[in-house]
């Protein structure tokens, strides 16, 4: 008989629950341990990196007073400036000095008990030549600018007038403006004027409220110059505007070129109560500008705006009894107008009372012919015309300044020039040819 064994039924829910429990504080114990852990490292990290800040401020500070007190740190001046146009400014523009040779006059000596005479030079002299040369570079498109500073008007700094040329050999600028700058440090801007043309009024001007007072600076203290950028003289009589002399009270007298640049050389007296002045040949009549006056020996310095290819050369030596031509326009009411030329010889190495400026010779002169050249038979230019004697008993000895004196006044106003280096005479019907060529008529409006 098999023996039943009788099975009974457990639960064990309270014991799982109870271990559920238990489990679960586990994990939660588990979580509040790694959220402490976490909470550590942040603090720790943002420590560090609280650290590594104040130590690099510190570092910083270290190195500040370093550099003041131990370190050397170059003081660089800032400003705020408008500019117009970065280029080399007239420093850029050199004058070469040379030194050029020129004999003395000859002298005649008459040998004891002979008939024989003979020329023996006289002591050379030094002319030096002053040549304006660009220093280191092409000034290509450069301004040069005149500020008028002592003003009476409040509110002011200055007046500046800027000259724009295209190169150096520009022979006017071809744009000039005009403009006041403020105490604010603000640029108003008045007048400007391009090559020839009239003044204008800047169309912008009626935007400010102090036009009135503008315009009256401006008739005041802009100063526009047609005149060259390296010749410029501050007083000099700028260019006529007109291509023509306009009616008014003329005069006139002759000259002559003394280079390829138009720079031509006349009497003091022919231009000195000139406002404006002119130059006339057989083919046309040019505006000129007068550059420098030197009335203590009655030379002026004239130039026009185109290139002259005929130009004039200086003797480099005066023979006393040379033949000579002298050539102008004199009296063109009466005369005509065309070039006139007369003959004589020098007479005299000195002029009145014997004074080494000029020399005195007897081609015919009148009133015209002052500034124009005199020549000699080798073509060479030995005297400036500018004198002749009225008395009765002088009749018909004319006065010239030395060619040495005409060039000295040249080379030290540095304007080129050239002796010549020819030593044979050449024909008369010649010499004129050339000479019609580079002697003018000086015209001048008073």
């Amino acid at each position: 008989m098999v023996k039943q064994t009788e099975y009974v039924s457990s639960n064990y829910d309270a014991i799982n629950a109870h271990a559920d429990t238990a489990a679960d504080n586990e994990r939660q114990l588990l979580r509040l341990r790694r959220f402490k852990a976490d909470r550590y490292w942040l603090r720790n990290f943002g420590l560090a990196l609280l650290a590594v800040g104040l130590f690099t401020i510190l570092l910083a500070i270290a190195y500040a007073i370093y550099k003041k007190y131990y370190g050397v740190e170059p003081i660089i001046e800032t400003r705020t400036i408008e500019v117009i146009k970065e280029v080399p400014g007239p420093e850029r523009i050199k004058v070469v000095t040379k030194e050029v040779p020129v004999p003395g006059p000859e002298k005649i000596i008459k040998i004891p008990g002979e008939s024989k005479i003979i020329k023996v030079p006289g002591p050379p002299r030094i002319v030096v030549k002053k040549v304006p040369i660009q220093a280191d570079k092409n000034l290509n498109e450069f301004i040069l600018n005149y500020e008028q500073k002592d003003l009476t008007e409040e509110g002011f700094n200055k007046v500046v007038t800027l000259r724009k040329f295209k190169d150096l050999n520009s022979t006017h600028p071809y744009e000039q403006s005009c403009y006041a700058e403020g105490t604010n440090g603000v640029a108003y801007h008045i007048y400007y004027v391009e090559g020839f043309s009239d003044i204008k009024i800047y169309p912008r001007i009626d935007d400010y409220s102090n036009k009135e007072i503008l315009l009256t600076m401006g008739n005041k203290y802009c100063n526009f110059d047609l005149s060259p950028p390296v010749s410029s003289t501050p007083g000099a009589v700028p260019y006529p505007k007109s291509k023509t002399p306009s009616q008014g009270s003329m005069a006139s007298g002759s000259g002559f070129f003394v280079n390829n640049k138009g720079y031509a050389v006349t009497n003091n007296h022919v231009v000195e109560s000139c406002k404006s002045v002119w130059l006339q040949d057989a083919q046309s009549t040019e505006p000129a500008s007068i550059i420098d006056r030197l009335p203590v020996n009655d030379l002026a310095i004239i130039k026009i705006e185109k290139d002259t290819p005929n130009f004039a050369k200086f003797s480099n030596s005066i023979n006393p009894v040379a033949d000579v031509m002298a050539l102008g326009f004199p009296r063109g009411d009466l005369l005509g107008e065309e070039i006139k030329r007369t003959k004589g010889s020098i007479s005299s190495l000195s002029g009145i009372k014997g004074d080494e400026f000029s020399l005195q010779h007897t081609a015919l002169i009148q009133k015209g012919n002052s500034g124009g050249p005199l020549v000699d038979s080798k073509g060479s230019i030995v005297g400036v015309n500018y004198a002749k004697f009225t008395d009765d008993d002088l009749q018909g000895i004319g006065l010239a300044i030395k060619s040495i004196n005409t060039i000295e006044y040249l080379g030290n106003q540095a304007v080129d020039f050239e002796l010549n280096s020819n030593d044979k005479d050449v024909d008369w019907a010649k010499i004129f040819e050339d000479a019609t060529k580079y002697t003018v008529r000086v015209i001048c409006l008073r």
